[in-house]
């Protein structure tokens, strides 16, 4: 049985502002030919081409297709040698294939795809999927209409994004998209960029909000500790930040101006999964699953968790600690924020940059009880081996009521020994200017 639902797609939205001003862009579909799919991309100027790779996949699917070459050789067999395209739409045909036979698709596909092929990937992220691909119906450039099967089989075939990214190395992920506003539960969207040379890691892409982010806000605020940040990092050339809020495209954007290099990973997501772990599973995931998509050795010079550390417990927030002070060099700046009063609210907030500050929708916020003590400035000193506390904000004019600010920074050995040394000096120091007196007297 086949059932619709209107999805917001900001996956869409972002590639839809990818190509608009431009009308040179050759898109391939590898789903069927749909009419307004056809039309919504003939606005924009681009060249298409449908593939309608879903029979090949329907008859995988029923067992028509057993051979797995019999599926690579039928798939792109329409397109000419010499064809290149700027956008491919795989929708969730993949989510239906296992991780093999996907890999050697991938391969096929790369003689057809130019530096910085765009390519929108729709997937599943529970534990159930439907039984069969979806259709989906361009309606604007903010809907689509998703019609799937409502029969569901188990999802045995999830990958999370490093894992994916492990097994597709000349792609790169620019856009993942998972319960935002009006987004159809479960159905997670992914833009990838094809970089065969890596040459453009990180860099902005276009915006997927529907309008001006300010005017969406219920709440505009001051924050003392973002405009400390904002203030040291001027110049975009140099400097990488990690943003713990998770994928917003203007945040993004905002962020550019300051750093060179912009890295997001939603603890939110994370939070959710630990939540129904055991404690010890909890803390091992979070000291080393594999929920960022950077490389161990990746360092920062400024990592932002927002109000993320006032949802965890004591060993949990030992493990993160832990782990976030491995992406540490000597002078990162690590900002927090802190709920001050006696109740919070139920998970953390979606933290959005503005020109002035930050904003926050609080309509339908649900607030509880706090059940521990105010997270501390030693608190988070004590389980972040390396960062010391060098700021702390407090009802600041324009700052969000019943919220601090803590800003710590790292320091290496050699710069704690520095600052023992010169500390050891003082002293003497002090002491030979006491004795010097006590002589004089």
């Amino acid at each position: 049985m086949l059932s619709d639902q209107v999805h917001r797609s900001p996956g869409l939205t972002a590639i839809f502002n990818a190509v608009k001003k431009s009308d040179k862009n050759h898109l391939l579909d590898l789903g069927p030919c749909v009419a307004s799919n056809f039309q919504f991309f003939s606005q924009l100027g681009c060249h298409f081409h449908f593939e309608n790779f879903n029979e090949s996949v329907q008859d995988y699917l029923q067992g028509k297709i057993v051979d797995h070459e019999k599926l690579v050789d039928v798939f792109l067999q329409s397109l000419k040698p010499g064809q290149r395209f700027d956008i491919v739409l795989a929708w969730d045909l993949f989510s239906f294939l296992p991780q093999d036979l996907i890999r050697q698709l991938y391969d096929k596909l790369e003689k057809f795809l130019k530096p910085n092929t765009l390519f929108y990937l729709l997937s599943y992220s529970g534990s159930q999927k439907p039984a069969t691909p979806g259709s989906f119906k361009i309606s604007n450039q903010y809907q689509i209409c998703v019609r799937s099967d409502s029969n569901t089989v188990q999802n045995d075939a999830r990958q999370t994004t490093v894992q994916m990214l492990k097994s597709m190395p000349k792609y790169f992920m620019l856009r993942s998209y998972l319960n935002h506003r009006g987004m159809q539960a479960g159905l997670l969207e992914q833009i990838l960029s094809y970089q065969p040379e890596k040459t453009a890691r990180h860099t902005v892409f276009s915006s997927a909000e529907v309008a001006d982010h300010v005017r969406q806000l219920d709440t505009e605020v001051f924050s003392p500790s973002i405009e400390f940040l904002r203030t040291k990092y001027t110049d975009s050339r140099a400097g990488s930040v990690l943003d713990l809020c998770g994928r917003n495209t203007l945040n993004e954007e905002i962020w550019k101006k300051h750093f060179r290099d912009v890295y997001v990973s939603d603890m939110r997501q994370v939070l959710h999964r630990i939540s129904g772990m055991s404690g010890g599973e909890s803390e091992e995931y979070l000291r080393g699953g594999q929920y960022f998509d950077f490389e161990a050795e990746q360092v920062f010079d400024a990592i932002v968790v927002w109000d993320v550390l006032n949802y965890l417990n004591e060993e949990q927030l030992l493990a993160l600690g832990e782990r976030i002070s491995r992406h540490a060099h000597d002078g990162t700046l690590l900002i927090s924020m802190n709920y001050t009063g006696d109740a919070q609210p139920s998970q953390p907030r979606a933290f959005m940059l503005t020109d002035k500050g930050i904003g926050l929708h609080l309509g339908g916020e649900v607030t509880r009880a706090r059940t521990s003590a105010v997270l501390s400035s030693m608190r988070i000193q004590k389980a972040f081996p390396g960062f010391f506390s060098t700021k702390t904000y407090a009802v600041k004019p324009g700052m969000l009521h019943g919220m601090g600010e803590y800003v710590f920074v790292f320091k290496d050995a050699d710069t704690l020994r520095r600052e023992k040394e010169v500390l050891t000096a003082e002293v003497v120091a002090r002491r030979r200017l006491r004795i010097s007196n006590g002589e004089q007297l």
